[in-house]
């Protein structure tokens, strides 16, 4: 009997990673586009502020009659960290400022991972939660995909809000936050 529960289990598994797959490929392809549109945005918002702007090989630079005032890069961090898309560096008044951004990866799909009680007791839990998962993701497919995107602004000397309160570092507007760190 619990031979084919396991194989069920397995078929679960692979259907549930089906999903997955098609919507981590969704958010690779968003992050790809944030990740492209970071640059005009923040050469646009420097203008705006009455600067000239020059990009060179991932870096733009700043500069109001020939003094260069901001420079952004993205050289040391093209990867981004771990839970992140990527991040860039904002150098402003001799201080550099780091963002991170990650693309919001929609629904929280809750998967238990925890069982406790006989081996077979366990098995029927994670069949259940498996089926769950799956019936989820299959109604939520990938419209939850939004590609909007968050922004940290990461300050070793702030200290992160509780869970549940606003962080005053995160932001969804670009331009907001450049404000924050020139203003």
């Amino acid at each position: 009997m619990s031979l084919e529960k396991r194989k069920k289990l397995i078929d679960l598994q692979n259907e549930s990673e089906k999903y997955l797959s098609s919507r981590r490929k969704v958010i690779s392809e968003q992050a790809k586009i944030v990740s492209e549109s970071i640059f005009p945005k923040c050469k646009a918002f420097l203008e705006m502020n009455g600067l000239t702007v020059v990009e060179t090989q991932g870096t733009l630079e700043a500069s109001y009659t020939g003094k260069v005032m901001v420079t952004i890069d993205s050289h040391d961090n093209e990867q981004g960290p771990a839970g992140f898309d990527g991040s860039f560096n904002v150098m402003y008044n001799n201080k550099k400022h780091t963002v991170r951004y990650r693309v919001c990866r929609g629904a929280r799909i809750n998967v238990q991972s925890m069982f406790s009680g006989s081996e077979e007791a366990n098995l029927d839990q994670q069949l259940a939660a498996e089926a769950t998962k799956i019936a989820t993701l299959k109604e939520l497919g990938t419209s939850d995909l939004d590609g909007s995107v968050q922004f940290m602004l990461v300050d070793p000397s702030v200290q992160r809000a509780p869970f549940g309160k606003p962080d005053q570092n995160v932001f969804t507007d670009l331009h907001i936050l450049l404000a924050k760190i020139i203003n």
